[in-house]
């Protein structure tokens, strides 16, 4: 018998391009995309005074001290314990929300969700509607692909980057690791975290995508069984 090639346990991917739509449900889902960007991204460089000799970083996890900044909160990381009650209180919500509603958390809260769909508006912005951007993905390399698609990635890459920098800034102040950064004397923890960051929402809001939720999130995957009766 002719030798069989085994039967790959992945799907071949199938790219994705959505259109553009219009509703009081996409409305919503863009408020939560900027809301949460805004936060995420402005955090870090919001003051917050504390007095002399205490960070004035709005939210610090500062590993140094021991210490996290939360607003007007300060916790010890020696009686962080109470911190596992609240993430278990968070996980019960979420699993109550998603037994009523269904998987409202994947589509409007997930960060790949929004950094997908973030990507995704670049990629609109600069390639066109979807029958544009599905031209460009099936036409050969040349000067417009490159300029259109090569243009894409670079923004990505760019927001990539800077997404990696505001996560290392919640674990240092950001105004100094900025400078530590520019000036080549950041620790290697900074910039290996801030590399990995990068990598990874480049990766996985640009190409990944959806086969991060198929094969890779494990509440995607046991979120069936919470709808078994």
């Amino acid at each position: 018998m002719p030798n069989q090639q085994p039967e790959s346990l992945y799907q071949k991917r199938i790219p994705i391009f959505t259109r553009e739509i219009k509703g009081k449900f996409r409305t919503f889902k863009s408020v939560i995309l900027y809301l949460g960007l805004i936060v995420f991204y402005l955090l870090p460089w919001l003051p917050w005074d504390r007095g002399a000799g205490i960070p004035d970083q709005a939210v610090l996890f500062d590993l140094s001290s021991q210490r996290f900044y939360v607003l007007g909160l300060v916790v010890d990381i020696k009686n962080i314990m109470w911190l596992a009650g609240v993430l278990m209180l968070f996980a019960f919500f979420l699993f109550f929300i998603t037994n009523i509603a269904g998987r409202v958390f994947c589509g409007y809260f997930c960060f790949q969700t929004i950094w997908t769909d973030l990507f995704i508006k670049i990629e609109e912005w600069v390639q066109g509607g979807r029958n544009k951007r599905q031209k460009y993905y099936d036409m050969p390399w040349g000067a417009t692909k490159l300029i259109r698609v090569g243009g894409t990635w670079g923004i990505w890459l760019c927001v990539s980057i800077w997404t990696g920098f505001t996560f290392t800034a919640y674990w240092a102040p950001a105004i100094e690791l900025l400078k530590e950064f520019v000036t080549g004397q950041a620790p290697f923890a900074a910039y290996g975290t801030t590399l990995f960051i990068t990598v990874a929402t480049f990766v996985m809001a640009g190409f990944a995508r959806e086969q991060v939720c198929s094969y890779m999130c494990p509440y995607a995957r046991f979120q069936g069984v919470m709808f078994d009766k």
